[in-house]
């Protein structure tokens, strides 16, 4: 599945796994918690997606501010 194929419900899930990260989305990548964020995500949105489409879906809506701002 390509990141532009999640409906509205699971960009809002999305949303809300990301709000209860502690990692800022730029650091989030390179920590375990990467790991754990996408295998719950699919399962919990009963998904099949690689790790670079989960990425772009993640970048894309902190480009249309779907994601909470967190400091560094």
């Amino acid at each position: 599945m390509e990141h532009r194929d999640l409906s509205e419900d699971q960009r809002d899930l999305l949303a809300e796994m990301y709000a209860e990260c502690d990692e800022t989305l730029d650091a989030l990548p390179y920590t375990s918690k990467f790991e754990v964020l996408y295998e719950d995500f699919l399962r919990r949105a009963n998904l099949s997606m690689d790790r670079h489409n989960f990425w772009r879906a993640l970048s894309n809506a902190r480009k249309a501010s779907k994601l909470a701002r967190k400091e560094r």
